[in-house]
């Protein structure tokens, strides 16, 4: 007779599950022993690795190739994982966490902090932040097991949490489980068809009939298989932007691409965005970032019009909304592209000149000139983004000034995969969702992070070494937190306080730490350094450590700009106005040519 830990083992290889993120520990040992025997086991040094990858690996591999789940033991072990499960839900993308738990009969009662060894309550640290929690005291059927765990990519994705007792584990399984069958009518819940949709969708067609600057916001909620359909806007006049979390929607050379709107967008983006007339929104909640701190000032006399599987997107928006629609905006974009093609719903094509327009007067690398011996970040990053394969994964990591530069410079042709975490926006993110990422597919793996995020993490080189990951990995070093000391010198009158070598953050030689774990380090002060370092090592398939040198007192820009009032509240300025303020001849020229197609 299987013991239940082998049942739950086949159940999720039935699922296509194929790898299993995990630390070792005493409270797992028989999910441990009953997973080596069906997955690819990847051990890592910190729990929280083992969530993020496991995050980063599901975005980049489709449903077919399999899904990674990760796996820790009690106490620390659980708690360790909550900023990466944190991460998932906000951005809501799928993560599955297995934890051990103490034997039932050692469990807590409601009047104990603790009983069991390291026992942790799971549950009420995971409820708010996950899709599904479950504590499993004793064995239970296939059915209500698979149910709980397809939660996770269900409707709007997010994590689930199972935390199974030790005594549980090894018992008996229920006798007469027969293979998982039946999943994909379980998972066709996601492309249900919402009351009144089919009117919906005839509804915003007719807005678009009726728009004179049409322009599709692309949120993360609009899948990466979606790429091909939204390629066919292109014969429409559509221009489509996209937020943070689906930057690698639309191809970056396409003449329809309107760019990255947000705080520190891009400008043309930004621009555009302000003047059109109909802003159709799919699968984006449009935080504060991606309106610029101002919701207010946000596309002023526009119609707008959202769409997001989670009702709670719409009801709790600040924007001002015209239509809101609850529905799949995968299933909701198709059927719109589809209509507007088969009725010969074309746009002027004056507002797709007007964008070419913008991106002429306004490139994504603005001329920045930096001090000698320093290398420039946004022209870097640029100029490599350029040069990268097909298919090469891209991980801008997550916060800081590296991450702002990297999301205004981005270029990816349309295959390549970009993840970051968008919405927790924690340091420390970049390598270890790097590692999920590559070891995904196996494809060159790009990350670029700022020194202070990548120490948090620097344990899991590791991994990388052990793994043999062709992870190309770009380290900024501008002394600590650039960010930080950017608000401290704007708003506290250069007050500086834990954000540089100076202030007491002393971050680790680079040098050493990649030979430690035997991997290539190379060192590039300046931009010349470039041809013969960076393109030659990215041909060769292992990991290597870039330390790109750069001016610690850069100011990131462009950027939309806040002032302090006297009662200390922020105010932003509209997400058009960015400084450097662009010349008044271009401001001119750009003006005069919105008048004639706006006429």
């Amino acid at each position: 007779m299987p013991k239940f830990s082998d049942e739950v083992a086949n159940w999720l290889h039935e699922n296509n599950y194929k790898y299993c993120f995990f630390v070792a520990g005493g409270n797992i040992m028989h999910l441990m022993e009953s997973f080596s025997k069906k997955f690819s086991m990847v051990p890592v040094i910190h729990e929280v690795t083992a969530a993020i990858a496991v995050d980063y690996f599901n975005e980049v591999n489709s449903e077919s190739d399999g899904k990674a789940f990760a796996l820790v033991t009690l106490g620390p072990g659980v708690t360790n994982t909550t900023t990466g499960v944190m991460g998932s839900f906000l951005d809501s993308r799928e993560l599955l966490l297995i934890a051990g738990q103490v034997k039932s009969e050692d469990l807590k009662g409601d009047s104990q902090r603790q009983r069991g060894i390291q026992e942790v309550d799971g549950i009420s640290l995971f409820r708010n932040i996950s899709k599904a929690t479950r504590r499993i005291t004793e064995p239970i059927c296939r059915e209500e097991f698979v149910s709980l765990v397809e939660n996770s990519k269900m409707a709007r994705k997010g994590p689930v949490y199972i935390e199974i007792c030790l005594d549980a584990q090894g018992a008996e399984s229920i006798p007469g489980q027969s293979p998982v069958s039946g999943l994909s009518e379980i998972s066709q819940i996601d492309t249900k068809k919402f009351e009144n949709i089919e009117s919906d969708i005839a509804e915003i067609c007719k807005e678009i009939d009726k728009a004179k600057r049409p322009l599709f916001y692309i949120g993360g909620g609009v899948d990466r298989s979606l790429r091909i359909e939204l390629d066919k806007i292109e014969d429409l006049s559509i221009p489509v932007c996209t937020s943070w979390n689906a930057a690698d929607r639309v191809n970056s050379s396409k003449r329809y691409f309107a760019g990255r709107p947000n705080l520190y967008g891009q400008r043309f983006a930004n621009i555009f965005l302000q003047q059109s007339d109909l802003i159709v929104i799919f699968g984006s909640s449009m935080g504060l970032q991606s309106t610029g701190f101002n919701f207010k000032d946000f596309a002023p006399g526009v119609t707008i019009i959202q769409i997001d599987i989670d009702p709670g997107v719409m009801s709790s928006s600040n924007l001002k909304l015209d239509r809101s629609i609850n529905g799949d905006a995968n299933y909701i974009l198709i059927k719109v592209i589809s209509y507007l093609r088969e009725n010969g719903i074309i746009k002027n094509k004056s507002w797709i000149d007007y964008l070419d327009l913008l991106k002429e007067k306004l490139p994504i690398v603005e001329n920045r000139e930096v001090n000698v011996g320093y290398v420039n970040p946004f022209i870097f990053i640029n100029k490599l983004t350029k040069q990268l394969g097909k298919d090469t994964n891209i991980v801008p990591c997550s916060s800081g000034g590296i991450y702002t530069s990297a999301m205004q410079v981005i270029e990816q042709n349309g295959k390549n995969t970009v993840i970051s975490s968008k919405g927790l926006g924690s340091m420390g993110y970049g390598l270890a969702g790097a590692i999920g990422a590559c070891i995904a597919n196996r494809n060159q793996t790009i990350l670029f992070e700022g020194d202070g995020g990548f120490a948090q993490n620097i344990q899991e080189l590791g991994v990388v070494s052990a793994q043999k990951l062709d992870l190309k990995i770009f380290v900024f070093n501008n002394d600590g937190y650039a960010s930080i000391r950017s608000t401290q010198n704007r708003y506290f009158k250069g007050n500086l306080v834990g954000s540089n070598t100076r202030t007491g953050v002393k971050l680790p030689n680079l040098e050493l730490i990649a030979s430690a774990f035997n991997i290539q380090y190379f060192r590039i002060n300046h931009e010349e350094e470039y041809e013969n370092i960076i393109l030659n090592n990215l041909k060769v398939r292992q990991p290597a450590i870039f330390e790109i040198i750069i001016d610690p007192d850069l100011i990131y820009s462009p950027k939309i700009e806040s002032k302090l009032d006297k009662n200390g509240k922020m105010l932003s300025q509209a997400l058009q106005y960015m400084v450097p303020e662009i010349e008044s001849s271009v401001q001119t020229e750009i003006s005069q040519f919105l008048g004639k197609i706006s006429e």
